[in-house]
């Protein structure tokens, strides 16, 4: 996933979930994501504020699991 343009310093940043096909299975990352702007303000929910302002992602928590890809 990534931000889309409206984000006004994210824009085209990507984010968890992230896929990756290997052979005959795929790897999945989730992760947390926290968004900040100035002065370290966590934005929690999409805002205008949020879209705004945001300047920030940290991902925290992986989660790594192997999926069997489906043909």
């Amino acid at each position: 996933m990534e931000f889309s343009g409206q984000w006004n310093n994210l824009a085209g940043t990507r984010v968890p979930p992230y896929t990756c096909d290997l052979g005959r299975k795929q790897l999945s990352i989730d992760a947390t994501v926290t968004i900040k702007g100035p002065n370290g303000v966590v934005y929690d929910l999409v805002t205008p504020a949020a879209i705004e302002n945001a300047d920030t992602v940290a991902e925290t928590r992986p989660v790594w699991r192997w999926l069997s890809k489906v043909n």
